[in-house]
């Protein structure tokens, strides 16, 4: 079974790869037009238009010559359709990536994508992709469901204190985000948790979790069973 260190390897096999070929893997402009969720509640508006959204991938399938990519921003998820002929050729000096590409990337990576907006077989609203950018490479696989979540949420106090990232609503997300009540998304914002300090950081994750904590289990007790200081 692979172990997360694999998982790093790999990706940063990867990462080796992409700069070999001339590409930038952190760029530091993006251009996005829409986001997501617009894009699907304005189709009939929106409907042949050309967009440009960007957001982290979540999903990956390809059979032959076409490929779908399913990302998502803050607002939702949005499939990408990318078709060879349609999706413009490797451009480092861009960071266009072309179908050749593609096995290059992975979920947690972040993309920009360019397209009209339009429906597949399935009625699926999608983008079909003319360019695809890439914006971040990622070097860990994205936090999912949490199965032991007594020490799982310690492990990302942790994770949150010392890379002061967003791991936790990613978390969050993957345990309730699916639930009607999405009122935490506002407690739990980006804007609301950025720290000054460290310590502060810290400290907004420790309750936060701690919040997160009660919800899941349906308890007040939730402090000594997640070990929070």
């Amino acid at each position: 079974m692979a172990t997360l260190q694999d998982y790093r390897d790999e990706r940063l096999r990867k990462l080796t790869e992409l700069k070999e070929l001339g590409y930038n893997p952190y760029p530091a402009d993006s251009h996005r037009t829409h986001v997501a969720k617009q894009v699907i509640d304005e189709f009939d508006v929106l409907e042949g238009q050309q967009v440009t959204i960007a957001g982290r991938v979540i999903g990956i399938r390809k059979f032959g010559k076409i490929a779908f990519v399913v990302v998502e921003d803050w607002s939702g998820k949005i499939q990408l359709f990318l078709r060879t002929g349609e999706l413009s050729d490797r451009d480092p000096v861009r960071g266009l990536l072309g179908m050749a590409e593609l096995p290059l990337l992975d979920t947690g990576d972040y993309v920009e994508a360019t397209g009209s907006v339009i429906k597949t077989q399935t009625g699926e609203v999608s983008v079909g992709a003319t360019e695809l950018r890439l914006l971040t490479k990622s070097l860990r696989p994205t936090p999912e469901t949490l199965t032991n979540k007594k020490s799982g949420f310690a492990a990302v106090i942790s994770i949150c204190v010392s890379t002061k990232m967003y791991v936790l609503v990613l978390c969050a997300e993957a345990n309730f985000g699916k639930q009607p009540d999405r009122s935490w998304k506002e407690r739990a914002s980006l804007r609301s948790i950025i720290p000054s300090s460290r310590r502060e950081l810290g400290e907004r994750m420790r309750t936060l979790l701690c919040h997160t904590w009660m919800r899941l289990t349906r308890t007040s007790i939730c402090v000594s069973a997640m070990s929070c200081p």
